[in-house]
């Protein structure tokens, strides 16, 4: 036996006020009163698809306070319902819906118990029939049947002649008054005829809720206890089913996952791409040159290090010019200097000045056009070495330029003679090298082992604040770029599948109504999910790599595209699941079923 007491339904106005309800097994109990009085919604509180409360007896247990799963466990293995419109899952077949109301709760028959089933609600269908193509009273029979296929105590119909011929209205009383011998059977109707079927009859009407008939039979049926839990193969079988029910839909929702993973992938590939091509250009216009103080440990660290390219050893040297003295620095690159020539004396020279040395060199009894003698001062251990060499000078450079060497007045000469002057003083040990590494890394990883050393470097020839400055805002623009395109693509496929799921909201409901509770409808919900993804890598990773290998890419940023594809899966089947949880955590059952 069911009892409800202390009933109150209230909307705009209230409906029922403090009533009590009694149903008794193996009777037809049938609800009937004015549109609007609350009989449907009285019968989802005793199907326990109304949120709202009252006291609730079922078997002589109370569960009043029952929590969402064990009221969906009392749906799944207890109740069928059969609503107003059809308690049919359309993307099946007749069969189909057999089959899956029967893995409700873990049944499963022959073809032949299906077809016993349909013939006990003289139902000529086919088992491979569309839903679609059955008529009214076809589908309310099919309902029931399937709800016979769940093997449960308790049929709750909700007006389930209304949009039935009076031929086919007398077929469902005739069938309800056959089933009372096994099951419990709770109806609205507003059809006269369900009053003579009927063993009890609640009315409705002001308020309350007046007891018009009863029987003195009052049967008492088991409880059933028993929980089917659903396995993998329940949601696997589902969502197969589902997909090929809706082959065009299903492979365009399938189609979407499949482009934006492979596009946005691809594109995220790309862009990471030509930003570090770009990034290579900015450190490609480093010199890659240092001037360092060594020790033995540097030195040896120099001349065997994979990242130096070569050294040159330098020793502090200067020239004379009139009394005055100034530095003598190595250039080795030619084309560099030139581009930073003031003035260009003639094309044989290969030693440039300072705009201060030139001055004075003009100012001189010398012609600067002519080869000069210069008077050379190198310091060899405690000794100063002088000696004179003539030398012809081929232009000045800006005020601009810098040496990095030192002073900015000074006598620039080719690596060559530096060289050569150097052999002429005789100077055999050197505390300074010139250093070119072989990439700009190099560059940087040498600057920091001579930090570390706590060794004099001098890096000013590369501008390397600047190149670092570049190459981080390109990384910051790189990384923003990626994040709009991964996050808008993301949310843009995310929004078209909660959307999809919305859409689904009778389903869900009716699924609800059957027995699963929200983690069901959320594991369902997932899997299909995780398939779409699934699918969509398989078919995107291949064509990642036969695109690559035409454009002559090779596939080695396989496991890069990998990846981002998994990670790009993974945010959008989270991000799904979030707004999917929400969703269904608020299904409100008996407005869509109302709608």
């Amino acid at each position: 036996m069911i009892k409800l007491t202390n009933i109150h339904i209230e909307f705009d106005k209230v409906l029922l006020d403090n009533e009590n309800l009694e149903i008794y097994d193996h009777e037809i109990t049938l609800l009937y009163g004015k549109s609007g009085s609350g009989k449907t919604t009285l019968l989802y509180r005793v199907g326990l698809l109304s949120s709202n409360e009252q006291e609730y007896i079922y078997k002589d247990i109370d569960i009043t306070h029952f929590s969402d799963k064990q009221k969906s466990n009392l749906r799944q293995m207890n109740i069928g319902y059969v609503i107003q419109e059809s308690s049919l899952f359309e993307q099946y077949d007749v069969l189909g819906n057999m089959k899956l109301c029967a893995s409700f709760t873990g049944k499963s028959y022959t073809k032949e118990e299906y077809q016993k089933i349909l013939d006990k609600l003289r139902l000529e269908i086919e088992f491979e029939q569309p839903i679609q193509t059955l008529s009214g009273g076809e589908k309310q029979r099919l309902a029931i049947a399937c709800a016979l296929c769940k093997d449960v105590e308790i049929l709750i119909l909700d007006e389930p002649t209304s949009a039935l011929d009076s031929y086919n209205a007398q077929i469902i009383f005739e069938i309800l008054e056959e089933l009372k011998k096994e099951k419990t059977i709770l109806l609205v109707s507003h059809d006269d005829r369900a009053k003579e079927y009927s063993d009890r009859i609640y009315n409705l009407e002001d308020k309350h809720l007046y007891l018009e008939k009863e029987t003195s039979a009052k049967s008492e049926m088991r409880l059933t206890k028993l929980k089917y839990t659903y396995a993998f193969t329940f949601y696997k079988k589902y969502i197969s089913y589902f997909f090929n029910a809706y082959k065009g839909f299903s492979l365009f929702m399938t189609c979407l996952f499949f482009l934006s993973s492979f596009l946005v992938c691809s594109s995220l590939l790309y862009i990471d791409e030509l930003t570090n091509e770009n990034i290579q250009l900015i450190k490609d216009t480093s010199i890659n040159q240092l001037f360092v103080q060594v020790d033995n440990e540097t030195l040896d660290y120099l001349e065997n290090s994979d990242y130096v390219e070569r050294i040159y050893p330098y020793t502090e040297m200067k020239v004379g010019v009139d009394g005055t003295y100034y530095d003598v620095y190595p250039y080795y690159n030619q084309d560099s200097v030139i581009d930073s020539l003031e003035v260009k004396l003639n094309n044989e020279g290969d030693t440039y000045t300072s705009s201060e040395v030139y001055k004075s060199i003009f100012n001189s009894t010398q012609s600067t056009s002519e080869v000069m003698t210069f008077d050379f001062v190198v310091q060899v251990d405690d000794e100063f070495v002088e000696f004179e060499y003539d030398i012809e000078v081929g232009g000045f450079l800006k005020e601009s330029t810098n040496s990095y060497y030192g002073s900015d007045d000074f006598l620039y000469v080719s690596e060559e003679l530096f060289q050569e002057l150097m052999d002429l003083s005789g100077v055999q040990t050197y505390e300074y090298y010139t250093v070119f590494t072989t990439d700009y890394d190099a560059l940087i990883f040498t600057i920091h082992i001579f930090e570390e050393n706590n060794l004099y470097v001098e890096s000013g020839f590369n501008n390397i604040e600047l190149i670092d400055y570049v190459i981080k805002e390109m990384n910051t623009l790189c990384m923003q770029l990626l994040i709009i395109i991964f996050v808008v693509s993301a949310f843009f496929i995310t929004i078209l599948q909660v959307n999809y799921f919305y859409k689904r909201n009778i389903e869900f409901s009716l699924l609800k109504i059957n027995g699963l509770n929200n983690r069901n409808i959320l594991l369902l919900v997932f899997y299909e999910l995780c398939s779409k993804a699934i699918i969509s890598s398989l078919l995107s990773i291949p064509l990642f790599i036969v695109i690559n290998v035409i454009i002559g890419q090779g596939v080695s940023k396989f496991f890069y595209f990998i990846f981002i594809n998994i990670i790009f899966m993974i945010f959008i089947i989270t991000s799904s699941m979030f707004f999917n949880y929400l969703y269904i955590k608020k299904l409100n059952l008996q407005e869509i079923l109302r709608t």
